[in-house]
């Protein structure tokens, strides 16, 4: 067989790539062991976020519910500071594991003004006070694997499961509505009390891109986006979760940073006791405290 390659010249150039290779990894030296390269760090953020919730529930009797949106119709804060908190541990500068929680729950009641307005069977009165809550708890748990890390330089990927449990309640007054034989919405009780509380929870995997960059071996900025489409069973949407920091190491052990952090679902439900879309949004910016060893 011929040869396509020449055996001294493809020598010459595999040293040459070694020798390359080795001269940015000794130029780089001394950012392994510093800013985003040490093997545990722990951090705690202060989640400054504004938040869009949109819902709308069909009723298992073919009544079709209408969106609500729980930031303007029923008055729930769009801004609200949560705890952040977030680990990372390093296997060796190739291998990690990163783990995120946060838990957003607000609670409000409003006068609802809105005519026609559908939730499951209930038809919601105009004048009433409707109070309303949610919360979401999220879990991140992301394994990643870098490519590219030079000690000043990261580039990889990741792969994770991202839990999110939702909990939604609107309680009120309102007319009791059900479709007839010939699909006509007929009201069964126009003053029923009625309280909609349901909760589920959504086990996603994830794939995504992580990357870091050290300015210095005290300065650094890190960020990843993670996502997923989902359309499987009684699921029907998406996930997307970003986040970027900048952060500074104060001693050898402690520092503090600041960034930004998203999280985006748009979800259409179909399950025995949950017929719907659902849309949820919560951003914003973040400050933190970090150790790390």
């Amino acid at each position: 067989m011929q040869r396509l390659i020449n055996q001294p010249l493809a020598t010459s150039f595999l040293a040459g790539t070694l020798l390359f290779c080795s001269s940015l990894t000794l130029a780089d030296d001394d950012f392994f062991g510093t800013g985003f390269n040490k093997s545990f760090n722990f951090r705690l953020s202060g989640f400054w976020a504004k938040t869009s919730t949109k819902i709308r529930v069909d009723s298992n009797d073919g009544v079709i519910g209408e969106e609500i949106s729980f930031e303007d119709d029923l008055n729930l804060s769009e801004r609200k500071t949560l705890p952040l908190f977030d680990i990372t541990y390093r296997f060796n500068p190739r291998h990690m594991l990163d783990f995120s929680y946060v838990d957003l729950e607000r609670t409000a009641s409003s006068t609802w003004t809105k005519e026609g307005t559908t939730t499951d069977d209930i038809r919601w009165s105009v004048g009433t006070e409707i109070r309303g809550g949610f919360e979401s708890e999220v879990y991140r748990l992301a394994y990643g694997y870098s490519f590219i890390n030079d000690g000043k330089k990261e580039l990889g990927v990741l792969l994770g499961l991202h839990t999110t449990r939702i909990g939604i309640t609107i309680e009120g007054e309102g007319e009791l509505v059900i479709v007839d034989g010939e699909g006509n919405e007929v009201v069964v009780d126009d003053q029923a009390s009625r309280t909609y509380d349901e909760g589920f929870t959504i086990p996603l995997p994830m794939l995504g891109l992580t990357g870091s960059y050290a300015f210095t071996p005290k300065l650094y900025m890190r960020g990843w986006v993670q996502f997923f489409t989902l359309d499987y069973d009684e699921y029907d949407g998406s996930l997307l979760n970003a986040s970027g920091m900048l952060a500074y190491d104060l001693t050898n052990n402690f520092g503090i940073g600041a960034g930004y952090a998203y999280y985006s679902y748009d979800l259409d439900v179909e399950r025995d006791n949950l017929k719907g879309s659902f849309t949820y949004d919560f951003q914003g910016p973040t400050a933190f405290l970090y150790a790390s060893f």
